[in-house]
């Protein structure tokens, strides 16, 4: 069994409308923590493309004015930390960090296709439509 949020840096599954500029910051440097851990689990993997989902998922759930119920980028962190054990591709990753924010619509197709392509596109919307 994977165990993700004890694994995960406390500041990356705690934000919320009342995260602060400091917050913020430190999330970003456990971000950063984080990507080199999923880079090792994957055995040294670039991951630059996927580095560019998870800061600009990042980014949009601190900037979010939308009310939702869940932390999506904490919901799309924690599902990327399961399927990089699973050593899926960086498309994969970056659908899967993604996901969550489509359905919450922080986040629209049209942003995945222009900023991360078709694939993450295609494989965003089949997970939409399974789930």
């Amino acid at each position: 069994m994977v165990t993700v949020r004890e694994q995960l840096p406390g500041r990356l599954t705690e934000l919320s409308e009342e995260t602060t500029v400091e917050h913020a910051a430190e999330a970003q440097i456990d971000l950063a923590s984080w990507l080199n851990r999923v880079r090792g689990i994957l055995d040294g993997a670039e991951l630059k493309h996927f580095e560019e989902v998870a800061h600009h998922i990042l980014q949009k759930e601190l900037e979010t004015t939308v009310h939702h119920t869940t932390n999506t980028f904490a919901i799309g962190i924690g599902m990327a930390d399961i399927l990089a054990h699973l050593h899926v591709d960086e498309d994969t990753l970056s659908a899967a960090m993604l996901y969550r924010s489509v359905r919450e619509g922080i986040t629209s197709l049209e942003e995945v296709k222009s900023h991360f392509g078709d694939q993450v596109l295609n494989l965003v919307k089949g997970t939409l439509a399974v789930i």
